[in-house]
C-alpha cells in the first residue's frame, strides 16, 4: 500500500517559531498560498486528517474533491505550558531547560512526552491502514503535523532513523510503501516545501 504523509501548511505560530502543538491555529495567508502551489497531480478519494484547522484546511486545498476523515489520534503533540511560546520566550524557564536536557524525552509540563505522543499517533495510523486494506484501498493519504510525521517515520520507516531526523517543512512530507507484515514504512520520496506529488 502506498502511503502519502503531508505536513500542514504555514501558520502564524510557525512563522514565529512557536510550539503550537494542540493550539488550533488556522493557516496564515502565506500558508494558504503555499498550499495552493503544492496541489498534487493526483486524484484521491479519501484523506485522513488531524482535526486541527491547519491540517483540515491544508487537506481541503491539496485534495479538494476528497472526502475528509478526521482522526483525533493524528493531532500534534501537546506541548503543555510551552504552547504558543518560542525557544526565545522560554530561554530562561528552568522547566524548559530541564526538558531540553532530557533530549526532549521528558513530558512537557502539563503536556505529553514524545513516547506518549508517538504511541497515540501510531495506534491511529495502524487503524487507518488496517481499515484501508480491508476496503481494498491502494493509497492512503494523511495530512497532519510535523511531529505526527516524525513519530510515524521514527517508528516505522526503514532504514531506521531517529525521530528528529524526520523533520519536514510546511507542506512537505513523504511518499512511502507500507509493509503490513513487517510493520514498516519504506520511504521512496521526500516532498520538500512547495513539492508536488
Amino acid at each position: 500500500m502506498e502511503v502519502i504523509l503531508r505536513r500542514h501548511s504555514t501558520t502564524a505560530g510557525n512563522q514565529k517559531k512557536q510550539y503550537i502543538g494542540i493550539t488550533d491555529q488556522p493557516l496564515c495567508p502565506e500558508g494558504e498560498q503555499l498550499a495552493h502551489r503544492c496541489t498534487p497531480d493526483m486524484e484521491v478519494e479519501t484523506i485522513y486528517c488531524s482535526p486541527l484547522r491547519r491540517a483540515v484546511a491544508t487537506g481541503r486545498i491539496l485534495y479538494p474533491r476528497a472526502r475528509v476523515v478526521l482522526v483525533p489520534a493524528l493531532r500534534e503533540m501537546d506541548f503543555g505550558l510551552f504552547e504558543q511560546k518560542s525557544y526565545l520566550d522560554l530561554g530562561q524557564d528552568p522547566q524548559y531547560q530541564q526538558w531540553l536536557d532530557s533530549g526532549c524525552q521528558d513530558p512537557c509540563p502539563g503536556g505529553e512526552s514524545i513516547a506518549q505522543f508517538a504511541r497515540r499517533v501510531c495506534q491511529g495510523f495502524e487503524q487507518i491502514v488496517e481499515q484501508a486494506a480491508a476496503q481494498g484501498q491502494e493509497r492512503v493519504v494523511l495530512v497532519a503535523h510535523g511531529g505526527t510525521l516524525m513519530a510515524l517515520m521514527g517508528t516505522y520507516a526503514w532504514p531506521r532513523q531517529d525521530y528528529f531526523q524526520w523533520k519536514t517543512p510546511n507542506c512537505g512530507g513523504y511518499a512511502a510503501r507500507w509493509d503490513g507484515e513487517k510493520r514498516r514504512l519504506c520511504p521512496w520520496r521526500a516532498l520538500e516545501e512547495g513539492g508536488r506529488l
